[in-house]
């Protein structure tokens, strides 16, 4: 009596296990192809229909996001004695956005400009 019970579990066993164990790993095997292709080709795909957009709607997405970044969007020299304020009231201060046409034609060294801009910051002490 045992032995067919034991029997009935085995081929219980065997028949769900035939029948599933290929759908698992089939499931199983899927999800990781799946995860493996997002992590190494989703954003290259993404840049690929991306880059087909025209003019405008990179324009209109520029618009979206674009963002008050830097210091300067959240600070405001208000104090007598801040150093912004000092820097900003020298009219010989050059914003960093003019540095390339600053230094466009200039033939000095790196070391030159340095020692220029050193002497300079002496004004400030």
């Amino acid at each position: 009596m045992v032995y067919h019970y034991t029997n009935f579990i085995v081929e219980c066993n065997a028949w769900w296990l035939r029948r599933l164990r290929p759908l698992i790993w089939g499931t199983v095997g899927g999800w990781f192809s799946w995860l493996t292709w997002r992590y190494y080709f989703f954003g290259k795909n993404q840049a690929l229909y991306s880059r087909m957009d025209s003019d405008e709607v990179w324009a209109e997405r520029a618009e979206e996001n674009k963002r008050s970044h830097g210091f300067n969007a959240h600070y405001k020299p208000d104090l007598e004695r801040s150093m912004k304020r000092v820097l900003y009231a020298d009219p010989r201060y050059q914003f960093p956005c003019s540095w390339t046409e600053r230094y466009q034609g200039d033939e000095r060294t790196l070391e030159q400009i340095m020692e220029d801009e050193n002497e300079r910051w002496t004004y400030y002490k």
